[in-house]
């Protein structure tokens, strides 16, 4: 690399240039060396200068020459000069590759005026090295001639620029072929200044493009897509009082001359193309030309002049802004062409108020807004709202806020409040609020909308279900479990998907608030109801000794009963013979009357009731072999029909007199065990009032107990963060809501850009190209492959955003919260519940710029 040095000095107060030359020698001794050194000046021989031999330990021979060269002044006809040089020492020449550049030290420019009659005293300039600025801003000194020497830096060429309001007419030109001997002709121009608005210190001004302008102040109170801009010459105003002064330099005939480059994020204005962003035509603009205005140029420019000829030597023109957040409109002013002078832009932002709808029994952030209480979102989920609105230029606001009490809460299926545990919670408030899209049809109250279109409405809650049907992947489900106790608890976790949740109001707008749970029915589980089949089952009492049941007659009788049922008894009359004692066996009457009897008797209609068992007792006169074998008699005979002919009954309370199992449906207002219950469990509690109940069955299989298949078929339910379908957006705030209040703030920016029609290709957005859909290619926003982002469906319901998904997981369905870790965009079709697991940080590029474009007004 070459060294860069200046000259010789040109006067004693300088401190001298040396150029410090060194060769390294290879044989000899110090002492007895001598050595020279050639000088080069851009390759031309130029000194010879002898040197010095000092011992030196990098040189093989241990000494080295050395000597200091003064540089002569630069000539006038060159910009620098090049130093090389080499050494002559012990009769060895010695070329070295060193090479110094000289630079002049000081330059001088001669100011003139336009025609070179006059000097141009006071002329502002700077010097211009390598691209920047070389010192401090420098003013010509002197009457005549009006001059100026100034310092230049070493290794750099040197121009110089006039500043503001001087102007250089052509280059500063060389004199005589001396190129550091400059002289210049120039103007003088005045400075020219923003009357009205005025100019902030910063030159920028937020102009509020969706509010409402006083027609008095036509814009320049910062409201309204117009501004009309008043320009006049700085000085001709008082500054502490503002008006004109005596003799202003701002007339008619005198122009400001103004361009207007319309621009945005990264230097792109919105494609938005209605109304038209434009420096206007009329009032006193003049020579108005459009510099780039078609819809390819990523900035909008224009030009012209405005002539000073209203009262007190101002103009006046108009500028048409637009409605897109963002758009700049940047104005510099001058008193040429070149608009040298001042410059205020103006960033166009949007205004959009919220109003928030909750219950009183929520637990929510409270703060002074206005003068007024309100609640809202906390300080972490404004943020949110705010830094998206960065993105957007957007500033939301909220407007009021509402309360309403549980009875408002429930009244005319306005929504559902449950306890805490129903949602898994411990803490907090022990009841919560959950809407469906059912139940979210109809606000509990009437929001005030007081900034109409401008005002987001927010209707909030503790949770929301929703049920979408079949093609959203939300059928009615069908389950059956098995129980050996009076209590079945279905699992939706683990039996349908870990999403899956319910609760007592249906979820569908499309079905009665009764049809969550669709059916529901038990089912007895006996596999084999053969193993029960088998007659009644029968016992005897202890007879009992009447010896009064015969009275006075001589025939012996017997009663027989059935302890169960209690029908009349059935009696058994022994015949007293004429001759011979009384029979002890039965008669085919006394034994068709017994059978008769029985047959009434063993029916499963008729024994079910009781356990399938029939209980007998014999009462007569007892007491010696005779009365005793007539007991006896009897007891067989029942015995005997029991055993031959008796129907084979199913013994078992679980089965039907046919032998199936038993089923039957339960009334699930009645079975379901809310206390039980929570958004992932239906919990049923079995009837078990009689012994045929299916509680009471429930157990492990015995001979009076069985398991219990429960039969569900229920509306599936999911969890959704947020719903625009109403002219209100439903947002989840409290299971999770105080913990993730991040999450809480992205499903508000989501569920607000619904509101505003995102995301659909047709997007409503004049001059600004449908969006592409995640099968298209899309070769304006690119990301992670080269298909569009906007999609329907893929277990989402209505239009939403894929950025940052890659092409391959485009081509999935549904899409998930597992297949979807690149998911960048607010507008993705689910979101989290958990701050640290947030990925949908921000709206993405394409949505960003539909949502600038987007009329807030």
């Amino acid at each position: 690399m070459p060294r860069h040095t200046y000259e010789c000095k040109k006067v004693a107060a300088e401190t001298e240039s040396e150029i410090g030359l060194i060769c390294l020698l290879k044989q000899g001794k110090p002492a007895g060396s001598s050595v020279t050194f050639v000088v080069y000046h851009d390759g031309a021989e130029k000194h010879r200068i002898d040197g010095a031999v000092v011992a030196d330990p990098r040189a093989r021979a241990g000494k080295a020459a050395t000597a200091k060269y003064v540089p002569p002044l630069v000539p006038d006809d060159k910009t620098h000069y090049v130093v090389t040089y080499k050494a002559i020492a012990d009769g060895e020449e010695y070329k070295l590759d060193d090479e110094i550049h000289v630079w002049p030290r000081k330059a001088k420019l001669t100011t003139r005026n336009e025609d070179d009659t006059k000097p141009l005293k006071n002329f502002k300039f700077k010097v211009m090295q390598g691209g920047a600025q070389t010192g401090s801003n420098l003013v010509t000194e002197g009457d005549d001639p009006a001059t100026l020497e100034f310092k230049l830096e070493a290794g750099k060429p040197f121009t110089l620029e006039a500043l503001d309001p001087y102007e250089f007419i052509g280059v500063p030109a060389a004199q005589n072929g001396k190129l550091r001997e400059l002289k210049s002709t120039g103007r003088v121009n005045f400075t020219p200044e923003f009357v009205k608005p005025k100019r902030p210190g910063d030159g920028q001004i937020i102009q509020w493009v969706n509010m409402d302008a006083d027609p008095a102040l036509k814009g320049t109170d910062g409201l309204g897509d117009t501004v009309e801009v008043t320009v006049g010459v700085d000085g001709d105003r008082d500054p502490t009082s503002g008006n004109t002064i005596t003799k202003p330099l701002g007339q008619a005939g005198i122009y400001v001359y103004v361009k207007v480059v319309f621009s945005g994020p990264g230097g792109k204005k919105s494609l938005r193309n209605t109304p038209k962003t434009e420096l206007a035509d009329g009032l006193n603009l003049l020579s108005r030309a459009a510099v780039k205005e078609a819809a390819t140029d990523a900035q909008w420019e224009y030009t012209g002049k405005v002539d000073l000829a209203l009262a007190g030597g101002v103009g006046k023109f108009k500028l048409a802004l637009g409605l897109a957040g963002g758009d700049t409109c940047t104005v510099s002013l001058g008193s040429t062409p070149a608009c040298n002078g001042p410059t205020l832009t103006f960033t166009n932002w949007r205004k959009r108020w919220y109003e928030l709808m909750a219950p009183d029994f929520m637990v929510m952030n409270t703060r002074v807004v206005g003068g007024v209480s309100m609640r809202d979102f906390p300080a972490a989920g404004r943020t949110v709202i705010t830094d998206s609105g960065l993105t957007t230029f957007t500033e939301y606001e909220i407007h009021k806020s509402f309360s309403f009490t549980e009875l408002e809460a429930t009244t005319a299926g306005k929504g559902s409040v449950l306890p805490r545990e129903f949602f898994g919670q411990t803490s907090g408030p022990d009841k919560r609020y959950l809407l469906t899209r059912l139940t979210m049809q109809t606000p509990p109250k009437a929001f005030d909308n007081g900034k109409g279109s401008r005002c987001m409405t927010v209707l909030l809650c503790d949770d929301i279900f929703v049920s979408d049907g079949a093609s959203k992947g939300h059928p009615d489900r069908e389950r059956t479990i098995t129980t050996t106790t009076a209590e079945a608890d279905l699992d939706l976790a683990t039996t349908v998907s870990s999403s899956c949740v319910w609760h007592p109001v249906s979820a569908n707008r499309t079905r009665a608030a009764a049809d969550t749970i669709i059916a529901l029915k038990w089912t007895a589980n006996i596999a084999r109801p053969t193993d029960y089949q088998g007659p009644a089952d029968y016992d005897f009492e202890t007879d009992v000794d009447d010896p009064t049941i015969d009275g006075t007659s001589k025939d012996r009788r017997l009663r027989i009963e059935e302890l169960t049922q209690n029908p009349a008894p059935c009696t058994v009359v022994f015949k007293n013979p004429l001759i011979g004692n009384t029979p002890t066996t039965l008669d085919g009457a006394a034994k068709s009357a017994i059978n008769a009897w029985l047959a009434s008797l063993w029916t499963d209609a008729k024994v079910r009731p009781h356990g399938f068992e029939l209980r007998f007792r014999i009462t007569g006169f007892g007491g010696n072999a005779n009365r005793n074998a007539r007991f006896d008699a009897v007891r067989a005979h029942i015995q005997n029909q029991m055993g031959t002919a008796a129907p084979q009954l199913y013994k078992h309370l679980g089965l039907t007199a046919a032998g199936a199992c038993r089923t039957g449906p339960l009334d699930w207002a009645a079975t379901v065990n809310m206390g039980r219950s929570h958004a992932q469990r239906i919990a049923v509690d079995l009837p078990a009032v009689n012994p045929d109940d299916p509680g009471s069955l429930a157990g492990a299989l015995s001979d009076t107990q069985c398991p219990i298949d429960v039969y569900f078929k229920f509306e599936h339910q999911v969890k959704i963060n947020g719903n625009a379908n109403n002219p209100w957006v439903v947002i989840k705030l409290g299971t999770e809501g105080p913990a993730a209040p991040e999450c809480v703030s992205e499903t508000v920016m989501h569920e607000g850009a619904h509101r505003l029609g995102l995301a659909a290709p047709a997007h409503g957005v004049p001059g600004i190209p449908a969006a592409k859909k995640i099968d298209e290619a899309d070769a304006v926003y690119p990301h992670n492959g080269t298909l569009g982002h906007y999609y329907t469906g893929h277990g989402h319901n209505g239009g939403h955003c894929a950025y940052g998904l890659s092409d391959a997981q485009k081509g999935t369905d549904p899409f998930n919260w597992t297949t979807s870790q690149a998911c960048k965009c607010f507008l993705y079709g689910s979101g989290g519940r958990d701050d640290s697991s947030r990925r949908r940080m921000s709206f993405c590029p394409q949505c960003q710029d539909i949502l600038r474009g987007k009329e807030l007004t």
